[in-house]
């Protein structure tokens, strides 16, 4: 195949304009970086980056109508959101730790009734043989978690 002059200008007018492309594309996106900061609020598909496919997203939506939102408000509510449940995982959290004392309270309780029950067993002082039905009324009114003391 002979090669005439229209096809050689026709190469490089090419080779030219595929090359000035490259050179517009990597001068363009060092630009973009340099000078301009990344705004996630513009970034419309997520990608990390503000390129032609966000543009594509909203020029097809572009005349539509819709209601007006305030992104900062927006964010506001969340960061109250957030802040609402923040609290109440610190409430939770004190409300175990009150419930873990009172099963410590209770362990330590069903021990010594364990360790009162082994020393009456062991010296035949065991339940009585009858019941008088005298009733210790300071036992219904006392508060205290642990109403006796300990044996020493």
């Amino acid at each position: 195949m002979k090669m005439t002059p229209s096809m050689l200008l026709n190469i490089t007018l090419l080779t030219i304009i595929s090359a000035s492309f490259f050179l517009v594309n990597t001068t363009a996106s060092s630009y973009e970086t340099a000078s301009v900061e990344h705004d996630p609020w513009i970034d419309l598909n997520d990608d990390g980056s503000i390129d032609l496919y966000d543009a594509v997203v909203l020029l097809t939506r572009f005349g539509s109508k819709g209601t007006p939102i305030n992104k900062t408000q927006l964010l506001l509510e969340l960061l109250e959101k957030i802040e609402n449940l923040n609290a109440t995982i610190i409430e939770l959290n004190n409300t175990i730790t009150e419930q873990q004392n009172t099963i410590n309270v209770l362990n330590t309780t069903v021990t010594y009734l364990n360790e009162t029950v082994v020393y009456l067993n062991g010296t035949g002082l065991g339940a009585p043989d009858y019941d008088s039905g005298w009733i210790q009324l300071n036992t219904y009114h006392n508060t205290s978690l642990i109403p006796w003391e300990p044996l020493t």
